[in-house]
């Protein structure tokens, strides 16, 4: 942490020195250089997302701005907070306070958020009982509500997978419930990775509701597929053949 100072970098200490450093010590400097780095940009946008711990909901605030002298896109925390709900009502109060803290609600002009009804209320971001609509109310009304691009991509490829004749969803979810917890089902799948010379791998665990894993199981899938010595086989079940 200290790699610059001799005598610094062989400082250790225990959990309660260390967070008393972090809290005392570098978060204090760190907010003010997150201050002085937002005093000269002239507009930025805003960023939020729950993030569940528990029975807790975390509202980390991101901050956006465009400097050209440091690289370009820069990327900032400004808050981290637990809320008892996340309601539209709660979520811009809490946008609009964090962005006052640090002096840029004059200087918002956009509002990134997944595409639920609470961020947006629909496909045409109308409505009155979202955080987009709240924000545009307390800010300005020419706020750009962007959604996340990601979840557009996957309700795209998610849409045009359904014209398919297999559901490949359907396909990963039943393949990692087969063997995930059977040992008699496990053993024979490894036997079988050593016998086409490819590396027996932990299958990756896929739900609905974590969408982005479904492409590692299919990209794990294909790489083994692709690895896979095919001049080898069974027939039979019992006589090893190579073409």
């Amino acid at each position: 942490m200290f790699n610059d100072s001799e005598v610094a970098k062989r400082i250790s200490s225990a959990r309660t020195k260390t967070e008393a450093i972090v809290n005392s010590v570098l978060a204090p400097h760190a907010v003010q250089e997150v201050i002085k780095s937002l005093q000269d940009i002239p507009f930025c946008g805003v960023s939020t997302d729950a993030s569940n711990h528990g029975a807790v909901k975390i509202f980390p605030i991101l901050n956006q701005d465009f400097d050209y002298e440091n690289g370009g896109l820069q990327i900032k925390l400004l808050e981290v907070e637990s809320k008892p709900n996340e309601t539209a009502r709660t979520i811009a109060a809490y946008v609009s306070e964090t962005l006052s803290n640090y002096g840029l609600i004059s200087k918002c002009v956009a509002f990134a958020g997944d595409n639920c009804n609470t961020m947006f209320g629909s496909l045409k971001k109308g409505g009155g009982k979202n955080v987009f609509v709240n924000l545009k109310n307390i800010i300005k009304p020419s706020l750009i509500g962007v959604g996340c691009p990601a979840h557009v991509l996957n309700n795209c490829i998610q849409h045009g997978s359904d014209t398919l004749e297999i559901d490949i969803e359907s396909i990963v979810l039943k393949v990692y419930n087969y063997f995930s917890i059977y040992t008699v089902r496990v053993e024979p799948l490894k036997q079988f990775c050593e016998f086409v010379d490819i590396e027996y791998e932990q299958l990756l665990y896929h739900s609905k509701t974590r969408w982005l894993s479904l492409f590692h199981n299919l990209y794990a899938k294909i790489a083994a597929k692709k690895n896979c010595n095919p001049r080898r086989y069974i027939v039979d079940g019992v006589k090893e053949v190579t073409s």
